[in-house]
């Protein structure tokens, strides 16, 4: 089908068929309406089909004329009685609402809900169409009432949904790093996916934009690695603690009867073994990050040097070769 062709016969129809002929300023309410027109003609020639229905919503369609009127005087004195109240309410609703059929806002739907919802003391039936349309004239008609009803309704499933999964994905994030695991965006990313197709949230798609609001608004950056511990470690970290306050009181304890220059301080150093991340996303104003790897002893060379250092900086002329073989021998396969 040909729009154009629509378009024109349209126009020879209104201009035979209506009385209305005096050409007039275009206003709002006349640009939306051939808006709303123009995407649905779009919409008829880009399928390849085409059905009409016609649709009686359950909002209005069981009331007669009679009761329709009835519940208008009513609404209408619901209205005189709000502005009584409120002389700029007027003012405040037109101000609120989207004047584009495209974007109403969700909270103009929601206003628009809760007024139909919301009749006077003495009605049966609820608002009336004409008392609708009075407070809120850019509504076209009344089938964008369950409209409103029906996207609301799916919103805030959606909305509850992608707040569950914000939770869930944090709730594994701190879980993950209370056991010093390395994490990355791409798993933050892999949590979303697996927990959205859990929540069945089926338009989720864990973008990066999706990854840095998550960033930012659970405060998180990417911190340099500063500690590698074992599992033994992290279990065992309240034990460690201890141990260390202990040793503190101990060593002010014991090194106050000798000279800087006796106390002495070794520790070992060498090239890494095991493959690992030096970076992990954490949270912000985290002093010393920690991370789990399979074995610490991995994550340096097997040969490791060890320097030592007097308490008033003097370094040592001898460096000691730490070995890992059992026995403190070398392999005689191996070449040093």
């Amino acid at each position: 089908m040909n729009p154009h062709n629509i378009v024109s016969a349209l126009s020879d129809l209104i201009a035979n068929n209506l009385t209305v002929t005096q050409q007039s300023p275009i206003i709002s309410q006349e640009r939306q309406m051939a808006e709303y027109l123009a995407d649905t003609v779009k919409l008829m020639t880009s399928g390849q089909k085409v059905d009409y229905v016609e649709e009686t919503t359950l909002d209005f369609g069981r009331y007669t004329d009679d009761e329709e009127s009835e519940e208008e005087e009513e609404s209408m004195l619901d209205e005189k009685e709000s502005e009584e109240m409120d002389e700029d309410w007027k003012d405040k609703e037109l101000a609120s609402e989207k004047y584009n059929l495209r974007s109403f806002s969700e909270e103009f739907m929601r206003q628009v809900i809760d007024f139909v919802d919301r009749a006077g003391p003495g009605s049966k039936h609820g608002r009336s169409w004409k008392a609708i349309h009075h407070r809120f004239q850019t509504i076209p008609d009344r089938s964008y009432i369950p409209r409103f009803r029906k996207y609301l309704e799916h919103h805030g499933t959606k909305r509850q949904k992608i707040q569950d999964l914000d939770s869930l994905v944090y709730k594994k994030l701190v879980d993950a790093r209370q056991k010093n695991l390395v994490v990355h965006g791409l798993d933050i990313q892999r949590w979303g996916l697996k927990i959205a197709k859990e929540i069945k949230l089926d338009d989720f798609h864990a973008s990066h934009g999706w990854l840095e609001n998550f960033k930012s608004h659970h405060r998180l950056t990417s911190l340099k690695i500063t500690n590698f511990v074992s599992h033994h470690q992290v279990e065992n970290r309240e034990v460690i603690e201890k141990s260390k306050q202990n040793f503190i009181l101990e060593f002010n304890k014991v090194s106050s009867h000798f000279k800087p220059s006796d106390i002495f301080n070794t520790d070992q150093t060498g090239v890494e073994k095991e493959l690992h991340s030096n970076r992990t996303i954490s949270f912000v104003g985290e002093k010393r990050t920690f991370a789990v790897v399979q074995s610490k002893n991995a994550t340096t060379h097997s040969y490791t040097l060890q320097p030592t250092i007097s308490l008033d900086g003097r370094l040592l002329e001898t460096i000691y070769l730490c070995l890992q073989e059992q026995g403190g021998e070398l392999n005689v396969s191996r070449t040093v």
